[in-house]
């Protein structure tokens, strides 16, 4: 295959010398350990050299998770994921891309699956559908580590293994500005590295996480390095990028109060340049000065964007389409007219991002090369001017202070230009970062390094008990993510104009749990602040609305946990009186917000001033489409919410299908009034029992030991291990044959037995709690084909069919299974025994994979089902 031609079909960009010795290394299976280039030079292209690779080499792994610290640079990197995805899409004619295809084992019709993972629920499950499939993570630290280490934020637990499973095996992890988060780094090291953690089976069928860092601020990492060789300085893009001229003017010091007003005056400055319009970038360490910037600079009548992370999703989206569109995206050539972008360090790592000049104040060395990377990224301006304003020192700064002060002294030492200032150009800085005479200046200017605990099994293994809600040994992952930190406890809110909770009642935990089960926080409908400011705001907001009339009982706040589950409910006048800093907050990674409480700027932003949430939201009823006059086609959103008459059921958008009801109200008799309904497109139906119409068991069990055998081919598992595979497959739902579960779920009185059915809802009250898990596992076990499987394999055939749903992690529940109660003690005992035997044996991540496979297969027939 001529890989350089491939490379350009796919990026638009012929390949340089420094990418085509990367894409030798991957295809002789030679991941170095980090990648160290000085930004500009495309880092994000090792995305679409794994691509090419893969299709050649199949030893590599067929997952690859792009992890970067920045939520704006995750729909960044998206995009460049889905453009690859486009261009290598099923209509592709060209014989180099249908090649690719083909070497990839795309199927006639399939496309390579891309799924951002950032900030709130983004998934759009593409990569957990087929575990043989190609597929491209992107996602923050957050919503990887935390699903790699089988917590998940806004996962439910029984998700949870799934996901662990498929991230933990199979997977090239390219942690990009590694240096940003090096706990992570060394737990992701851990995990690539530790036999202790992969289990003792001699004969898994897949290789386990493989890892490569990424940095443009060089460091001491471990491993080996590739970098650039001077060869490399050839390519002329390459030595235009590394030699782009950027002079680095320190003024005066300013007072903090004055700060913001100075800034603005130079940016605007800049901005007007009597010779040409210019864009300028004004980077501030604060996001409250930020937005003060951005307010002098608005006044002024000049063009101002805003770039923080403390913003709403769907807000941030449209931010950054305006970035697009004003032209401070690298490649979109001269200005046209002056503009301002104002950033936080949201805009310093990562992003695209390309000003003629740049106004700051002074950080931490590693940042300040971070943020010298935003101006003249090309090297396609004659000159760039960063101008850096120090803040006067008043006594109170302490380390903060004194490390800004020592990275003054470092930047002093770039080279002088004739026309003022130091050369801060990509290579100058890289000759700064290497010079070993400035290690000990270097290291008092960088922010020093958290410390982080140790990461073991016993630990991995108490994570991974997802069946249980509390566990004594189960510590937050905070540290093990990000270290040691004194950071500010983060929440992520969403507004809603329906919540599931009744005026005058406390909340139920289990209708609450249920509800967003089915309808949780969406991508465009998440913000994430401090949990003080976000206290702050609603608690003001809370006054207001008191003050103004409303209801003290009414329902304000739901607090829930990282799974989605129900923690506290506060009414209106709880949440008025409410200390921010209280601990009764503290168990909420996620706030449901009564959307009448507002607080949400049309700039997405946090405001105790405004009543409502933006009017520029999805919905002004409740932000996301959740209403039954909502607008249709939300990109990654599979439901809606209605509200109306319990006798009123029919779909606010064609295509979907009731899945969760809520009843707000009773009459006089008891019977439901009033109600809320989640409804969702068919597809994310698949997995339940519920179906549009009828299937029966038999059907339903060949087709899901049809897909299995199919999946396991394409994995190239052993003979043995598709055998035991396509048997669990053939009884992983035995037990809905009990009569039980059948009148339950409305079965058709003929046909029968049936493994889904077209009822509207189940009879929970007739189900009594029965698991058909358990009742397949207790048929299991009294199976021939099963009994005739080496003894390592049946017992994987047994957990396989009895966490089939994500439980038996450890334990699965034997209530109202048809068996005398010592029989069904027994195999609830001998379950969670045969399941900690098979994570010692498999290790955590390859049993959760293994779990994933007959989970995906079951999910893909009854997919196939639906759209038949």
């Amino acid at each position: 295959m001529n890989t350089a031609a491939a490379f350009q079909l796919l990026t638009g960009y012929p390949i340089l010398r420094w990418q085509q010795r990367l894409l030798s290394r991957l295809l002789a299976d030679d991941i170095p350990d980090r990648l160290s280039l000085p930004t500009g030079l495309g880092k994000t292209s090792t995305i679409a050299l794994w691509l090419i690779a893969r299709s050649v080499q199949p030893r590599l792994p067929r997952r690859l998770v792009y992890i970067v610290d920045r939520r704006v640079v995750v729909d960044q990197a998206s995009r460049e994921a889905e453009a690859l995805s486009e261009r290598l899409g099923p209509e592709a004619t060209d014989p180099l891309l249908r090649a690719l295809r083909q070497g990839l084992g795309l199927a006639p019709g399939q496309r390579l699956a891309v799924s951002p993972l950032r900030g709130g629920l983004a998934d759009n499950a593409a990569w957990r559908v087929d575990p043989a499939a190609p597929a491209i993570i992107v996602g923050t630290v957050d919503m990887i580590g935390s699903r790699l280490l089988f917590e998940g934020y806004g996962v439910g637990r029984r998700m949870r293994p799934l996901q662990a499973g498929l991230l933990g095996c199979d997977c090239l992890v390219i942690l990009d500005e590694a240096h940003l988060v090096p706990p992570f780094a060394a737990l992701l090291r851990r995990i690539a590295s530790d036999p202790a953690l992969r289990g003792s089976a001699g004969r898994h069928p897949l290789r386990s996480l493989r890892l490569l860092t990424l940095s443009a601020t060089g460091g001491d990492a471990p491993g080996r390095c590739f970098g650039l060789e001077a060869e490399d300085r050839n390519d002329a893009l390459v030595a235009r990028r590394l030699d782009a001229i950027k002079s680095l003017r320190i003024g005066a010091a300013v007072e903090r109060k004055d700060l913001p007003r100075r800034l603005a005056e130079i940016a605007q400055s800049r901005a007007r340049d009597a010779e040409r319009p210019a864009r300028v970038i004004v980077f501030c360490n604060q996001r409250r000065q930020a937005q003060e910037v951005e307010k002098i600079l608005a006044e002024s009548g000049l063009e101002v964007h805003l770039l923080v992370g403390e913003r709403r999703g769907h807000e941030r989206a449209a931010a950054a389409r305006a970035l697009e569109e004003a032209g401070f995206l690298a490649g979109s050539g001269p200005a046209d007219r002056p503009a301002v972008l104002v950033a936080t360090a949201a805009g310093e790592v990562g992003i695209d991002l390309d000003a003629d000049h740049m106004v700051a104040d002074v950080v931490a060395f590693e940042r300040m090369v971070q943020r010298l990377g935003r101006i003249n990224r090309r090297g396609e301006r004659a000159l760039a001017i960063a101008e850096l304003l120090p803040v006067a020192s008043d006594g109170k700064g302490g380390e903060e202070e004194a490390r800004q002060a020592r990275c003054l002294e470092l930047l002093k030492k770039l080279p002088p230009l004739p026309g003022g200032g130091g050369l801060a150009s990509p290579a100058a800085l890289q000759r700064l970062q290497e010079d070993p005479a400035l290690a000990a200046l270097r290291q008092e200017a960088s922010t020093p390094q958290p410390l982080y605990p140790a990461l073991t099994l016993p630990l991995v293994e108490a994570w991974s008990l997802t069946g249980l809600a509390e566990h004594t040994g189960r510590p937050e992952i905070e540290p093990w993510l990000r270290g040691w930190v004194e950071e500010e406890a983060q929440v992520r809110l969403f507004w809603r104009r329906f919540l599931p909770w009744r005026p005058g009642e406390i909340p139920d935990r289990r209708e609450v749990d249920a509800f967003f089960l089915q309808a949780p926080p969406a991508l465009p409908e998440i913000l994430e602040a401090p949990r003080w400011h976000a206290a702050e705001v609603i608690k003001a907001r809370a006054k207001a609305l008191q003050k103004a009339g409303a209801a003290p009982d009414s329902p304000a706040l739901l607090l829930l946990d990282a799974a989605l589950e129900l923690q506290a409910g506060l009414t209106l006048k709880e949440v008025a009186e409410i200390d921010p800093k209280s601990d009764r907050l503290s168990g909420g990674s996620f706030w449901a917000i009564a959307a009448a409480l507002g607080g949400l700027s049309p700039q997405g932003l946090l405001d105790a001033a405004s009543e409502g949430i933006g009017p520029e939201a999805p919905s002004a009823a409740c932000g996301i489409g959740c209403t039954a006059d909502g607008p249709e086609g939300m990109p990654g959103v599979a439901w809606r919410i209605s509200r109306g008459a319990a006798d009123a059921a029919e779909p606010p958008v064609e295509g979907l299908v009731e899945a969760q009801v809520f009843v707000l109200a009773y009459d006089a008799e008891g019977a439901p009034e009033e109600v809320l309904r989640v409804w969702k497109e068919e597809p994310a139906q698949a997995e339940t029992a519920l179906a549009r119409r009828p299937q029966s068991l038999a059907e339903h069990a060949a087709a899901v030991e049809q897909v299995a055998a199919d999946l396991a081919a394409r994995l190239g598992l052993p003979e043995e291990q598709r055998r035991m595979l396509c048997l669990a497959a053939r009884l992983h739902d035995a037990g809905k044959a009990a009569e039980r579960w059948q009148r339950a779920f409305g079965a058709p009185p003929a046909g029968g037995p049936y493994a889904k059915t077209a009822a509207r809802r189940i009879d929970q009250a007739l189900l009594d709690g029965y698991r058909h898990e358990f009742g397949s596992l207790a048929a299991a076990l009294r199976d021939p084909d099963l009994a005739a499987l080496p003894e390592d394999l049946r017992d994987l055939a047994l957990h396989l069919i009895a966490a089939h749903h994500g439980r038996a992690r450890p334990v699965l529940e034997g209530r109202g299974a048809e068996l005398l109660p010592s029989a069904a003690e027994t195999i609830a005992r001998d379950a969670a025994l045969r399941f900690a035997r098979l994570q010692r044996f498999w290790g955590p991540w390859g049993l959760a994979w293994w779990e994933a496979l007959l989970r995906c297969a079951d999910a893909a027939a009854s997919a196939q089902w639906e759209s038949g």
